[in-house]
């Protein structure tokens, strides 16, 4: 397309509208389409906006749940207790049922599981107001407290703002089915500002179809909304990672014995995530399972703050050597251990992180459970690595074991060992270390199917 072709959007439509005044806009620039873009040409522009709206998107996601969180936190202290922990995340997930129910009146849980059976029946088309109802629905549950992630209700913003482009332009369902899993891959590209996990998604969490030009479509999307989403936020990471050791080779023993670990423990959380979601279904009054839930990640909150929230202030202090931020305001920050202090809030949190989560997407919150796994994969190493230098007397590096520990638990727990290897690469920028992520990452799935009951555990965000 040359830059006559490509001149000012606004300007060709006015001209269309002049020539063709019995035509409606969108038919007017069909026709224009037509005359002057081939096909696939067409395809890879619309790709480009989607992952151009999908990345402003994710931004503005983050901007609300950040905006919330600042409000509920003033006056808060970061040492000590805070009482308020107590209430802040029971009032978010009241809020957001009640968002649900008299406002959108539509059930917002587990969004990624409803856009995978619409695909399955080949259901493409969502509505306008799917655009903002989640970012809101999230920030409510996010920003007073629910311990879980954005990228649910990111990639289910992602898929409408596919729908709803192509929708406008009168395109078949087959080409929506496209630009549906395209902007889907674009919001979680966006949100974990790492394009080819975004990909990823598409392909191992969607099943998308892999013909040539659905690869190139899902790949513009996503390195479009995740440039997008990098460049909003002054071009800083959510885990700005800047220690980077050599790792000896006598290291890789335990980093494999690191991935057995996150294997087993990645059983543990998926088995304790299966079962609160049966027990949250179980409840039949939306007011019971709101005020239940809501009371469990308040208790949970209040005794490990460390469990507020999506996590990546915490994440990046412990990859980054900074450990005592695990420790601040939980129940044994005033209790002297040393390090053994830092080991046993780092074993409450890996044990109960499951409970706080479940508790926030499964009792009428809106969140997503990728952010999770790698909150608790980092805590998984962590304390990992600090036992063994406490007890065996090792010098392992704590940090680099956090890490690695986010690609173990995120590839066991979801399943989805390619899109945790490069979401945890790219958040990072940790290129240094892919061999001992792709090792965590392939030996904590191996694990899970080994001695897990079913062939293959797939959590849906």
């Amino acid at each position: 397309m040359n830059p006559t072709q490509s001149g000012c959007v606004i300007l060709i439509i006015h001209v269309l509208t002049m020539a063709n005044p019995g035509l409606t806009l969108i038919d007017r620039f069909n026709n224009w389409r037509q005359r002057h873009l081939t096909d696939t040409a067409y395809f890879f522009l619309l790709t480009f906006i989607i992952g151009l709206f999908a990345g402003t998107a994710a931004h503005l996601l983050k901007l609300m749940i950040g905006s919330v969180t600042t409000l509920i936190h003033h006056g808060f202290h970061d040492k000590g207790v805070n009482w308020w922990f107590l209430i802040t995340p029971v009032v978010g997930i009241l809020l957001t049922g009640l968002f649900q129910r008299y406002v959108v009146r539509v059930n917002l849980e587990h969004g990624v599981e409803r856009l995978k059976k619409n695909l399955a029946v080949q259901k493409y088309r969502m509505t306008k107001r799917s655009l903002v109802s989640r970012m809101i629905a999230s920030s409510l549950t996010l920003g007073f407290g629910g311990s879980a992630g954005s990228e649910g209700p990111i990639a289910m913003t992602g898929a409408s703002i596919g729908s709803n482009v192509g929708q406008a332009l009168k395109l078949p369902d087959n080409m929506l089915r496209v630009l549906v899993g395209c902007g889907a891959a674009a919001g979680i590209a966006g949100i974990f500002k790492s394009s080819v996990g975004g990909a990823m998604f598409a392909f191992e969490a969607l099943a998308m179809e892999l013909s040539m030009i659905a690869v190139i479509g899902v790949f513009v999307a996503c390195i479009t909304a995740s440039l997008t989403a990098f460049i909003l936020s002054g071009c800083t990471t959510d885990l700005a990672f800047s220690n980077h050791p050599a790792l000896p080779a006598e290291i890789y023993p335990y980093i494999i014995i690191l991935g057995i670990f996150t294997g087993f423990y990645s059983i543990y959380y998926t088995a304790i995530m299966r079962g609160m979601r049966n027990l949250f279904d179980s409840i039949s009054s939306p007011w019971k399972r709101n005020l239940i839930s809501g009371i469990i990640l308040s208790v949970l909150v209040f005794s490990f703050p460390a469990l507020y929230g999506e996590g990546y202030g915490i994440m990046g202090k412990i990859v980054n050597g900074e450990f005592q931020g695990v420790l601040n305001g939980s129940i044994l920050s005033d209790i002297d251990l040393g390090a053994w202090s830092l080991i046993l809030v780092a074993a409450a949190i890996i044990l109960v992180k499951a409970f706080a989560c479940s508790s926030s997407n499964c009792g009428g919150g809106v969140a997503g459970d990728y952010a999770p796994t790698l909150f608790a994969g980092v805590i998984t190493g962590f304390f990992f690595a600090l036992f063994l230098n406490k007890v065996a007397g090792l010098d392992l590096p704590v940090g680099l074991f956090g890490l690695f520990g986010m690609a173990g638990v995120m590839s066991g727990s979801i399943g989805t060992p390619l899109l945790a290897i490069f979401i945890t690469t790219e958040m990072a920028s940790a290129y240094d270390y892919f061999l001992p992520i792709c090792i965590v990452g392939f030996l904590s799935i191996i694990i899970v199917k080994l001695f897990s009951r079913q062939p293959f555990l797939h959590r849906n965000i």
